[in-house]
């Protein structure tokens, strides 16, 4: 029986150092921000228009997935549009909480920078974010998941929102 045990918990320790290694440090570009993906993210640019009814600036979008969550960190250069980066984070979490049933919106300070935190849940998943302004840009940190993670899912999510950062100081 012991060494079933000592076997299980080797098992669970290269397991859980596997699991760790996937995690991995990213730093935008511009060295603005740092976050931990669990892997490499996948990066989508879009050029934006500056439509005068519906404004869609330039952005760039870093996202991985584990599992059923996907973590996303998007950022939108407000910097050559007529609106203020400070109503695209209005817009951005109500974009999020007009979709679902309100979970949380709140002011969040990351190191220096306020921004919101909002969650909204719908009947099959809950996105959540954390949304700033910062030099001429809209910052989202997004999680998609279903509903009712994991405390393992959980974890995860909590991991990649602690992790992001900003590095500059515009």
């Amino acid at each position: 029986m012991r060494i079933i045990i000592a076997i299980f918990i080797a098992l669970m320790s290269t397991a859980a150092a596997r699991a760790a290694e996937q995690w991995q440090t990213f730093k935008d570009p511009d060295g603005v921000f740092s976050v931990d993906f669990p892997g490499t993210p996948d990066t989508t640019t879009s050029p934006g228009s500056n439509d005068i009814e519906k404004i869609r600036p330039p952005s760039v979008r870093y996202m991985a997935t584990s599992g059923a969550i996907a973590f996303v960190v998007s950022v939108a250069d407000y910097s050559k549009t007529w609106m203020q980066p400070e109503n695209a984070v209005d817009g951005a979490a109500d974009g999020i909480t007009n979709n679902g049933t309100i979970l949380t919106d709140t002011t969040v300070t990351r190191d220096g920078h306020k921004g919101r935190s909002v969650a909204a849940a719908d009947q099959t998943s809950t996105t959540s974010a954390l949304i700033f302004s910062f030099g001429g840009r809209v910052y989202q940190v997004l999680v998609v998941t279903p509903n009712s993670p994991t405390l393992e899912q959980q974890a995860t999510i909590d991991r990649f929102n602690r992790s992001f950062h900003f590095l500059a100081k515009h």
